[in-house]
């Protein structure tokens, strides 16, 4: 049950920069490429980001978007360049080293997004350095560094109890040490706070089977697969539609 770090990943190219203080001429461009980027058209939504990036190398709208973009086409190392192109002008800029984690990231590179991100905890204020060490615990998973992603996990949390992510996080260090109880408990705070989660309620599934609970295990991989998750569909019909 390796966690889906793209899913994560992309969580934070939402809401990063000040969409709305935006010029109007770059909103206008922002819009466009947001709604390429709706509408899968990867390469034309690229080339409207990059237009902005020309004179605005640090806009982290475009940047953020560009990022997905060129996550979509396969193109992340070109991505890199782009981020640390922007964070040279902006070496102090809190958004852009997280942006700069999180391809890394992309890229399976976790010691050097784990670098990144620490390099923005001093520049950030108490709300984004929850979402950092949340970013800093899904690394450490990936890494199977299990006791410090839960440790960073609970930072997450002690400074945003709301912080999803934070529980999915700590619940997948909890599941692989065979806590299946805590990654409960963890999974349903990440659904109380967000009940559309669909990775989480697989995760949560998941957990439910290692207690012997397969009723509620069951009920979760149906809700998995109702919210769009394939793997909560895939263990519904492997466990349950017997």
């Amino acid at each position: 049950m390796k966690q889906l770090l793209a899913i994560i990943s992309f969580c934070i190219f939402a809401g990063i920069g000040a969409f709305a203080q935006q010029p109007s001429d770059i909103k206008t461009k922002l819009e466009s490429g947001n709604k390429q980027l709706s509408n899968k058209q990867y390469a034309d939504a690229l080339n409207t980001f990059t237009e902005i990036l020309k004179t605005s190398p640090a806009n982290e709208d475009a940047l953020s978007g560009a990022v997905v973009a060129y996550s979509k086409l396969d193109r992340l190392k070109e991505a890199q360049e782009v981020v640390d192109n922007a964070i040279k002008t902006k070496p102090n800029d809190a958004n852009l080293l997280i942006i700069s984690g999180k391809v890394y990231g992309l890229r399976y590179l976790y010691d050097m997004a784990v670098k990144e991100f620490e390099k923005a905890l001093p520049l950030a204020s108490d709300s984004l350095k929850s979402s950092i060490y949340s970013n800093i615990s899904s690394m450490k998973n990936q890494q199977d560094d299990l006791e410090n992603a839960k440790a960073d996990a609970r930072k997450a949390i002690a400074l945003n109890d709301k912080n999803e992510s934070a529980y999915v996080n700590l619940g997948y260090a909890q599941y692989q040490l065979k806590e299946y109880s805590d990654a409960l408990d963890s999974y349903s705070m990440a659904i109380n706070i967000n009940p559309s989660n669909p990775e989480a309620y697989f995760s949560r599934g998941m957990a439910y089977l290692k207690a012997n609970d397969k009723r509620n295990g069951c009920a979760d991989f149906q809700r998995a697969c109702k919210l769009g998750n394939k793997n909560g569909c895939i263990q519904y019909g492997a466990e349950c539609a017997k």
